[in-house]
């Protein structure tokens, strides 16, 4: 029990000192430099230490849980199936994180309160969920070939630049806020996951910094469709 109280204590300690700052700042910036009260404060609070526990909660789950597993099933993969196969799972599971990421959830939420044209697209978070997947293809392939980084992410940002020119302003800011929105608690560690534990069982490769280069993709792949749905909706 003593054993299982100071890892809770330690775990607990770590969160509170990512959540706390931020958390301070924003209080003592309201009061003192906008000289504003924060009405409801014991909600606030209450909604602070769910925060808190919720994610304390949530990345030891990811240590323990999901991470594990996509490194097991991306060692596995290459081994048990062809190139063919893995580059579809790697689109399914790119897709399928991308759509069940907070920051997408998020981003529903302020479509159904919103009249903007970009916000309202019903094809916006299914283009954002194939950028990502193709963003993992892309990233898989290039371990599996070895490639360099640069031979993928050079040309995706002259084609985001490009594209920037052409599409409409309402979706300009969004597409390039979508490159940041993609990346977040859920993508990332399974995306890093899946790239490690394919990069395990690749001969010349470092499964440290494999995984690194697929979330560099995925930040620039949901530009580009964000973009091209924007062109290609001004078209119609």
């Amino acid at each position: 029990m003593n054993i299982l109280l100071r890892y809770f204590t330690k775990i607990l300690k770590e969160t509170i000192r990512a959540v706390l700052p931020v958390s301070l700042f924003l209080i003592m910036f309201q009061l003192l430099i906008l000289r504003a009260p924060i009405y409801n404060f014991m909600s606030v609070l209450f909604g602070l230490l769910l925060i808190t526990l919720g994610l304390m909660i949530f990345l030891e789950g990811l240590k323990y849980g999901l991470m594990p597993l996509g490194q097991s099933v991306g060692s596995l993969l290459p081994q048990k199936t062809s190139l063919l196969v893995i580059l579809i799972f790697s689109f399914l599971v790119g897709y399928g994180v991308t759509v069940s990421e907070p920051a997408i959830n998020a981003l529903k939420i302020a479509a159904g309160g919103s009249t903007l044209a970009p916000l309202q697209n019903k094809f916006l978070v299914p283009s954002i969920g194939v950028g990502v997947g193709v963003a993992v293809v892309l990233g898989i392939l290039r371990i599996v070939r070895n490639l360099s980084l640069v031979l993928f992410v050079l040309p995706l940002v002259v084609l985001c630049g490009v594209l920037s020119y052409f599409a409409p302003a309402d979706y300009l800011s969004l597409a390039w806020d979508c490159g940041a929105i993609t990346t977040g608690p859920v993508s990332v560690p399974i995306i890093l996951s899946l790239g490690i534990g394919v990069a395990t069982v690749t001969k010349g490769c470092d499964p440290a910094m494999a995984g690194f280069g697929i979330v560099a993709i995925a930040s620039l792949m949901p530009i580009i469709s964000v973009l091209t749905l924007g062109i290609v909706s001004s078209w119609m």
